[in-house]
C-alpha cells in the first residue's frame, strides 16, 4: 500500500497546469498578453543612460587632486616621524654617554663637570640614624626596608 502522494496519476487525467496554459494562450490570440502589448521574439535592451562627460572629468580631476594632497601629507608625516626618531636616538645616546662618563673613575679626585661624585653606599643619602648596613633603611617605627637597584632614566638608582 503506497501513500497517496506517491501514487501515479493516470494518463486519462492529466495535470491541470498545461490545460490552463493552453486556455490562456487561446484567450489572447495574436500573441498579445493581458496588457495588450504584443510579444516579439527579439527583445532589445533600452539605450544606455546618458553620461555627463564634463561632470565625470571634474570628479576624476578632483579625486586625483585629493590623492596628490594625501600623498604629500603622508610623505611630510613620514619625514617628521624619521626626524623625531633620529632626535630621540641622539638624545638617548648622549644620555647614555653621560651616564657612562659618570661611571668612569674621576681623574685627580675631581668629578666630571656638573656631576657630584657617587656615594660609596646606596643608603648614603639617608640620615645616619636611618641607615642599617649598606642596603637597608630604617623607618621611625623600627621597620627596615631593603633598597632595590633599578635602571631609571638611563642610570641605575637605589629605591625602596
Amino acid at each position: 500500500l503506497k501513500p497517496f502522494w506517491l501514487k501515479r496519476r493516470s494518463a486519462a487525467r492529466p495535470h491541470p497546469a498545461p490545460r490552463a496554459r493552453v486556455a490562456a494562450m487561446q484567450r489572447y490570440p495574436g500573441g498579445q498578453g493581458a496588457s495588450g502589448m504584443t510579444r516579439s521574439s527579439s527583445f532589445t535592451m533600452p539605450p544606455p543612460p546618458m553620461i555627463n562627460e564634463v561632470l565625470s572629468e571634474r570628479v576624476r580631476v578632483k579625486d586625483l587632486l585629493k590623492e596628490k594632497k594625501l600623498r604629500e601629507r603622508s610623505e611630510l608625516l613620514a619625514k617628521q616621524r624619521e626626524t623625531a626618531q633620529a632626535d630621540a636616538r641622539a638624545r638617548s645616546l648622549s644620555a647614555s654617554a653621560l651616564v657612562r662618563s659618570r661611571d668612569l673613575p674621576a681623574q685627580e679626585g675631581s668629578s666630571p663637570a656638573g656631576f657630584a661624585s657617587r656615594p660609596t653606599n646606596p643608603n648614603a643619602r639617608f640620615k645616619v640614624h636611618q641607615r642599617q648596613g649598606k642596603h637597608q633603611i630604617l623607618f621611625g617605627d623600627g621597620r627596615a626596608q631593603l633598597l632595590t637597584r633599578v635602571f631609571l632614566n638611563g642610570e641605575w638608582i637605589y629605591t625602596t
